[in-house]
């Protein structure tokens, strides 16, 4: 998901994997070797996200990375994330966040949710524990199979959420990619 990050780090990865940039500035981006697709600035890397697991889901790989473009103000062992035969994790998060810390400090969305009833009402049904993994920075890795644990309209209906600026929603989205990819169901934390 870029903006007006340079982007150059990415590139590296080309010739090994295939390699999606969406760009979100009005100035042209291109890059030879790599898939190139313009979007509106809006939704943040969330919208961004979606839009590349609609428009792919049939055709997923195997594992996808998904990274801001300047992902290193958020994870510092990114490489690590590419290392499939070394230890490789289907999500990598960081620090564990109590929900009640953000339940309370984020500013409601538009619909005059916390984060809490969001992630009831869109998100995941079952009663959440206290504390829920958070994937810093929204960068992770997710195999194909927790992606498809979903269908494709479950996706469609997020985006829509996204097709307009409201930052907050962004941020709940930040904060809920592992209950959005069904995680919690197949990993014991």
């Amino acid at each position: 998901a870029k903006y007006k990050e340079d982007v150059s780090w990415a590139l590296k990865y080309k010739d090994e994997h295939e390699l999606y940039i969406y760009n979100k500035s009005d100035e042209p981006f291109d890059a030879p070797g790599v898939k190139v697709k313009q979007l509106p600035n809006i939704g943040r890397e969330s919208h961004t996200y979606l839009t590349h697991i609609i428009e792919h889901y049939h055709e997923l790989s195997d594992y996808v990375i998904f990274s801001q473009g300047k992902h290193d103000e958020h994870v510092s062992n990114f490489h690590l994330l590419f290392s499939a035969g070394a230890g490789f994790r289907p999500f990598t998060y960081q620090p564990n966040f109590r929900l009640d810390y953000w339940s309370h400090d984020l500013t409601p969305n538009q619909d005059d949710f916390n984060f809490e009833q969001w992630m009831k009402k869109y998100i995941v049904q079952d009663p959440l524990p206290p504390v829920i993994p958070v994937s810093l920075g929204a960068t992770f890795c997710v195999t194909r199979d927790y992606i498809l644990s979903r269908p494709l309209e479950y996706y469609k209906k997020l985006i829509q959420q996204l097709n307009s600026f409201n930052p907050e929603v962004g941020h709940f989205f930040e904060r809920a990619w592992f209950y959005i990819f069904n995680m919690q169901k197949r990993i014991i934390l």
